[in-house]
């Protein structure tokens, strides 16, 4: 997917976030984490399943634990904590809350792998310039911030200054120290980085063209016309067959429509799927043909 246009790219993770926000069944919720899993499994060989649920789980149980708490609608009390019921439909609704927090930060994961700084660039920078720079910016400070730790923290491990072993006082120390380095390496770079922008006339009325110029092609125009028609059915489907329901926001669910979808919510179920599908017929395409194409050679 990251040779195809940026709006292509952005249109299929912007209607991946519609459908995730929207959602208020648990099979549906776990389905569309497993195909997210996947889509990041598949984009990406380094990334590490367990190791993504154990650092980001804590957030999805948060979120659980506070809902079956402080939720007491419905009909099915499991048990009571003091004078306050443990409803069965709380612990559904936390699990699906859960979830969707885990989709979508699988979602923001696999957009940072395909949606570069450069394409966020082309999609926004005419629109909102300075918007676009900040966003841009703060996208790469994080990962660029870690990096600068571990390779401080790698050069104080060969001089001894290690945070990880010795005295209480003397980690700490060295702890402060690493701070500090980090931070003044940090801020070296950024007035680099704004006298560098001042230097190429960032800022000045007038326009700017792109660095690298993105074609919009018959490929771009099938994928966007499949995601917009997808998008668009689901819209139909759920106000057809969920009249009351707001598409976003907190409703009450049943337990018969949150766990044992049928009929109408099934094809609500298909359509989802078969839209979080979509990496993988482009992806899966693409390497068939290269894989064809080395057998030619």
């Amino acid at each position: 997917m990251s040779n195809y246009h940026p709006v292509t790219s952005f249109l299929f993770y912007f209607g991946a976030f519609i459908l995730v926000m929207s959602i208020q069944s648990l099979p549906l919720t776990i389905g569309c984490l497993v195909m997210l899993v996947l889509i990041n499994k598949w984009q990406d060989p380094r990334f590490r399943v367990f190791s993504f649920f154990i650092q980001q789980g804590w957030m999805s149980l948060v979120i659980f634990v506070i809902n079956v708490l402080m939720n007491h609608r419905g009909t099915h009390p499991l048990f009571y904590l003091g004078k306050n019921p443990i409803m069965l439909e709380a612990v559904i609704r936390g699990l699906i809350m859960g979830a969707s927090i885990l989709c979508l930060i699988l979602i923001f994961t696999s957009l940072n792998l395909i949606l570069t700084t450069g394409k966020i660039l082309f999609l926004f920078g005419k629109v909102v310039p300075r918007f676009t720079l900040l966003t841009v910016i703060t996208l790469r400070f994080m990962p660029l911030l870690r990096k600068r730790l571990i390779e401080i923290k790698h050069v104080q491990d060969m001089k001894g200054l290690s945070i990880t072993t010795g005295r209480f006082r003397g980690r700490l120390r060295h702890g402060i120290m690493l701070i500090q380095l980090l931070l003044t390496f940090s801020l070296e770079e950024a007035l680099q980085t704004a006298d560098s922008m001042e230097s190429r006339g960032f800022g000045l009325d007038r326009k700017r063209t792109s660095y690298v110029s993105y074609r919009f092609n018959r490929k771009d125009t099938f994928w966007c016309l499949i995601f917009f028609a997808l998008i668009l059915m689901y819209f139909i489907l759920r106000r057809q067959f969920y009249p009351d329901t707001p598409f976003f926001g907190y409703t009450m669910i049943t337990l018969d429509e949150s766990l044992f979808p049928k009929g109408q919510a099934i094809w609500l179920i298909v359509l989802s799927l078969v839209y979080f599908s979509c990496p993988f017929f482009i992806e899966g395409r693409e390497r068939i043909r290269w894989y064809f194409y080395k057998l030619k050679t």
